[in-house]
């Protein structure tokens, strides 16, 4: 950014590009918006209270539906407030009107950073049922991730939506819940399950299974000996060849579970941590939390009525 001309980029929140005049322009909304972020800021707030503020009143970002820490964040960097209080990247005045005065800027805490890092860098804590596409949110759908709150000789562990943990409870107000409660349910229930009778009766609909899966690919085996002998050219053979075993090996891969010989593994608590994750993503589809209960979808049915889907409460 020049003192006389825009020389081009993203076009900061809070101001539009007058192409004619090659120069930046206020944006009525946008600056509004931005100067409330600034005023929160100076009140104390901190980057989530403020998005769920501006999410709660519907105010939105100009690309997105809703606002998130880490936006906030960003517009709140030392290099975002100067160029808010109209100073380019060497200290000099830049040509575009300020939006921030000098007084509120003053008050507003430094985050030198445009992102939060991790205390340990290269360091991952991983909880059990945090950062796998198989929790979720029941309200809302979203991810269902960790988060941590430590006190004197104490460290708590909870699961939260992250569309919650992102944009404030405007965008989701789903309870917070303990996550060693809601993996002895789910660990729990699961080592149940393996260890029940219910094991004859799901080898019965495995053996089903594979008959019809079997008969299928012998369907489909037919197919590619008629591709093979059929009329046009060897490229046009070969795609259509190509083209059915892919479909072919697609379909066998969703049934893997199915014929894996550890398809069925104990849960035992001295399990590592990969190993009961791997046990979890091999048996069940999806865990849905909600306020008052877990939804565990299995991928095998759960009694002798082939139910899939089972409810565990959480009070």
């Amino acid at each position: 950014m020049s003192k006389k001309v825009w020389e081009g980029g993203g076009i900061p929140f809070g101001y539009e590009y007058d192409k004619e005049n090659t120069r930046l322009n206020v944006n009525k909304n946008e600056s509004e918006i931005l100067k409330k972020i600034f005023k929160l800021a100076a009140s104390g707030y901190g980057v989530s209270k403020i998005a769920d503020f501006l999410n709660s009143n519907g105010m939105k970002p100009r690309r997105s539906e809703f606002w998130s820490g880490q936006t906030i964040t960003y517009l709140l960097h030392p290099n975002r407030i100067s160029f808010y209080t109209g100073f380019d990247d060497n200290g000099k005045p830049g040509s575009w009107t300020a939006l921030l005065t000098k007084s509120i800027a003053d008050k507003i805490p430094i985050r030198e950073r445009l992102s939060t890092p991790s205390k340990k860098q290269g360091v991952k804590s991983e909880y059990l049922l945090s950062g796998i596409d198989l929790t979720h949110c029941g309200h809302c759908g979203g991810r269902i991730k960790s988060s941590v709150t430590i006190k004197p000789n104490k460290k708590n562990v909870y699961y939260v939506c992250s569309r919650r943990q992102a944009s404030g409870m405007s965008t989701c107000n789903a309870k917070l819940h303990r996550s060693e409660l809601i993996n002895e349910l789910v660990l729990g229930d699961l080592r149940t399950k393996l260890a029940s009778d219910l094991s004859g009766f799901i080898e019965k609909v495995r053996e089903k299974k594979f008959e019809w899966l079997k008969n299928k690919f012998d369907i489909d085996s037919r197919k590619l000996n008629e591709i093979i002998s059929g009329s046009g050219s060897k490229a046009d053979i070969f795609n259509a060849y190509q083209k059915e075993a892919n479909r072919m090996v697609e379909e066998l891969e969703e049934f893997e579970y199915s014929f894996s010989d550890d398809i069925f593994p104990v849960v035992l608590p001295s399990n590592t941590f990969a190993q009961q994750r791997r046990v979890l993503k091999r048996n069940i589809a999806q865990v849905l939390v909600y306020d008052e209960y877990i939804e565990i979808q299995y991928k095998f049915p759960i009694n002798m009525k082939g139910d899939f889907v089972l409810k565990l409460s959480l009070v």
